[in-house]
């Protein structure tokens, strides 16, 4: 009968320095890859810790993170196919749960 609520499991991970509102557009994107732009994944990478930059003498962005070997390239052209934004996702995914696992063990 005494099952943790989630609000008490979730209170007893660690905070991670991301925002409500991160989360809110990584949804948004995962339910609907369609229609984003280079701003979007910019401002997105910029609130969840990720790097990324502008193309130097190309037209392909560069997203990578500092706990995860490989960079994603996605193009500038609009709007992003809907490919490059679930791959994505996968990164911000795979890069908000290595900084749940350092966050832990340190």
């Amino acid at each position: 009968m005494n099952e943790p609520t989630p609000q008490r499991v979730v209170s007893s991970l660690p905070p991670l320095p991301i925002k409500a509102r991160a989360f809110k557009t990584i949804e948004r994107m995962r339910a609907n890859p369609r229609d984003w732009r280079i701003g979007d994944v910019e401002a997105l990478a910029n609130q969840v810790g990720l790097t990324c930059k502008k193309p130097t003498n190309g037209s392909h962005y560069t997203v990578s993170s500092p706990h995860l070997n490989g960079v994603l390239t996605i193009p500038a052209k609009r709007p992003i196919k809907p490919v490059y934004i679930n791959d994505f996702v996968d990164l911000i995914d795979a890069h908000i749960k290595q900084m749940a696992i350092r966050s832990v063990t340190k």
